[in-house]
């Protein structure tokens, strides 16, 4: 089976989560108040509807793949700039707005299910302390940490991430 066919069980499993914090869903969690997510998050979405998504661009690689990472994988970079680029600015802005309102940590102890929280050891917006925090928050959950990756993790150091994803699947069999 390739990785990808791999990969793509994930998609239709029912007992498995992978929290991946290479998204900043989880970002309505974090430790820090309330008020500055909020704050954050609502003037990131004023500022798309006002100017758009160009001066969002750059920004935004920076925190999702580390400098390093952008220098390794130019590619993917090219990528994900092409997609940021292309982003509907009410879409993306409405995505902010649907981060800054979510607040699950505090159901994370209902799920039943095998769970694997991945980080990015350099991610800015899901750091790993908070990676922890909802592993400690999922009975049974893993807490793991890729080193060198920023935000988006998957894009910047896929073979990590993949094998940590595998790994989880093998100890199910």
């Amino acid at each position: 089976m390739s990785m990808l066919n791999k990969l793509s069980t994930i998609q239709s499993a029912t007992t498995l989560l992978v929290l991946a914090l290479s998204t900043s869903a989880a970002l309505a969690a974090a430790p820090a108040p309330d008020a500055m997510i909020v704050a954050y998050k609502a003037g990131k979405a004023a500022a798309v509807r006002a100017e758009g998504m160009a001066p969002q661009v750059e920004p935004t690689l920076a925190r999702f793949i580390s400098a390093e990472g952008q220098a390794a994988r130019p590619e993917v970079v090219a990528t994900l700039r092409a997609l940021l680029q292309r982003a509907d600015p009410a879409g993306y802005a409405a995505s902010c707005e649907a981060i800054r309102d979510a607040d699950f940590l505090g159901q994370l102890g209902q799920l039943r299910c095998p769970t694997l929280v991945i980080s990015g050891e350099r991610d800015p917006g899901t750091p790993p302390a908070l990676g922890q925090q909802i592993a400690d928050a999922v009975p049974g959950a893993r807490h793991l940490l890729i080193p060198a990756a920023a935000h988006a993790s998957v894009l910047e150091q896929p073979r990590a991430f993949a094998d940590a994803v595998l790994g989880l699947l093998a100890g199910l069999a």
